[in-house]
């Protein structure tokens, strides 16, 4: 019996393919143990569940960490974390609810 490969999926591929497309601009996770599960928030409302096995799960992080490396170095610059910017516009959040 031949093994099945998965198609090689490039840029135009992914942009092409015919499913749902959700943006989103911030998550929460959860596990059971076995699975991962991401609540994909957009403008603090659910936009969609993913639920990952834990192998899954692992796999995506390492190859969105690098891929996000990458970016980084190619364009010589630092992209902050969400918790990045919440630390470094705390103060001035908090000087304009004062002013209030």
């Amino acid at each position: 019996m031949t093994e099945q490969k998965n198609p090689p999926f490039t840029a135009q591929t992914i942009e092409n393919a015919a499913v749902p497309n959700v943006y989103a601009n911030g998550f929460a996770n959860v596990t059971n143990g076995m699975d991962v599960t991401v609540l994909w928030i957009w403008n603090n409302r659910p936009a969609l569940r993913l639920t990952l096995n834990l192998s899954a799960a692992k796999s995506f992080a390492k190859q969105l960490s690098t891929f996000i490396e990458n970016i980084e170095k190619e364009t010589n610059t630092n992209i902050l974390t969400m918790e990045d910017i919440v630390e470094r516009t705390k103060d001035s959040s908090q000087n304009e609810a004062g002013k209030k």
